[in-house]
């Protein structure tokens, strides 16, 4: 039996999502696999900033002023 994201309950939208403006952001959470969460939307974030309908460079209701910024270079160092 082939096993993978499908047999742990991630969907075909799961897979998607993580390829969004929220994979490329320091306040995204990547160690957890069980919701979409990150600093903003420590309860999962809404799903038009996941899908990208709505870009996070501005306020969107509930992110607790946090928005969106690229992850690189943390303290002159080059993330890997």
């Amino acid at each position: 039996m082939v096993t993978g994201f499908l047999d742990k309950g991630f969907g075909i939208k799961d897979m998607t999502e993580i390829r969004s403006q929220c994979a490329f952001c320091k306040h995204f959470h990547r160690k957890v696999y069980t919701k979409n969460a990150c600093d903003a939307f420590p309860d999962g974030v809404p799903t038009p900033v996941i899908w990208g309908d709505v870009k996070h460079t501005k306020p969107y209701k509930g992110d607790h002023g946090i928005r969106f910024e690229r992850v690189g270079k943390l303290e002159g160092k080059t993330k890997r």
